[in-house]
């Protein structure tokens, strides 16, 4: 796309950079030319070897294809070389809370959260399903009821989803609805964050036809948010990652 163009442009003027590599790398990820990334990457730290983002890049590449390890030495990487940088944080924590690691999850994104001057909706997103499974049931709702507080202060990633999920899942049915009809009344009609919504409802039939759209920056959260786990047995779930072409990386 137009990301790659002109990284393309910057690298023809002055190849020896190591930036423009990184970002290179970012936007093959989002074509899902994995391993045309992880060449740019590499290619990146040959140039800056302690380069924090090339780092965050190579750790958000692993995720999505599955490798919660390397994503999380990567990320841990990148906090160490750039510690004061929230985005390094934050996402060292979720990788942390998609690999079930709970309480080293939230010390991390209560860190994250205070390198920021504002509330950051994915941080308390993260935070709502992370009390929801450590038994903190009123923080788990407190958490989710700010993330809708923050609508639409961009940006949202999978917030509203978990924290529709944590409402359903605390027994605040009719209040997890109506979050979810209030947003399905907004997003755009061909968004997929609305397969998101419509899932934390526990409506996957439902939600199918917009989770087919997902980008690949969605693995990392279909490979292992605790909201999935109502349909991991469900054939349609494995017929999705089957279409999204992340089946494979979903056994690793």
């Amino acid at each position: 796309g137009r990301t790659r163009e002109h990284v393309q442009r910057a690298l023809a003027l002055e190849p020896s950079l190591a930036e423009p590599h990184a970002a290179l790398a970012y936007a093959l990820l989002l074509e899902r030319k994995l391993t045309d990334a992880e060449t740019e990457i590499q290619r990146a730290f040959a140039l800056k070897p302690n380069y924090a983002v090339a780092h965050l890049w190579r750790g958000v590449m692993k995720f999505y294809e599955g490798r919660i390890d390397t994503t999380l030495e990567e990320f841990e990487k990148a906090t160490a070389l750039d510690p004061l940088k929230p985005i390094n944080v934050y996402m060292w924590s979720d990788a942390l809370a998609l690999a079930g690691r709970v309480d080293e999850a939230l010390e991390m994104s209560e860190r994250a959260a205070a390198l920021r001057p504002d509330l950051w909706t994915p941080i308390l997103g993260e935070q709502a399903q992370l009390w929801w499974l450590k038994g903190k049931t009123d923080a788990a709702v407190a958490a989710a009821r700010k993330v809708r507080q923050l609508w639409p202060q961009p940006p949202r990633w999978f917030a509203d989803a978990y924290a529709i999920w944590v409402l359903r899942q605390a027994g605040h049915s009719a209040e997890a609805t109506d979050y979810a009809n209030q947003l399905l009344k907004e997003l755009p009609a061909t968004n997929s964050h609305r397969g998101f919504v419509l899932a934390a409802l526990g409506r996957l039939g439902d939600a199918l036809p917009y989770l087919e759209r997902c980008a690949v920056m969605s693995n990392r959260s279909l490979f292992w948010a605790p909201m999935w786990d109502e349909f991991r047995a469900d054939p349609r779930f494995g017929q999705l990652l089957a279409q999204l072409g992340c089946a494979a990386e979903y056994q690793v």
